[in-house]
């Protein structure tokens, strides 16, 4: 699996909405079906990029808003 970084481009509430995602996909096809299952069929635009990494480095303000987000 390889870390990907998906910008999500979606419908709520009759607003159009931006969400960055950080998942774990194998491919293109099951990032875009993770989004599409977690999200539904509202989406608007999907950028997905996938990244061949074992370890991300974050300085300590990003991580605190990472864990601030899942809180």
């Amino acid at each position: 699996m390889y870390p990907t970084l998906c910008k999500v481009e979606y419908w709520d509430n009759n607003q159009t909405r931006i969400d960055n995602c950080l998942i774990y996909a194998d491919s293109f096809v099951e990032a875009a079906q993770k989004i599409e299952e977690y999200y539904g069929k509202e989406i608007e635009s999907l950028s997905i990029q996938m990244f061949d990494v074992g370890v991300w480095r974050v300085d300590d303000a990003t991580a605190a808003r990472i864990v601030e987000s899942l809180e």
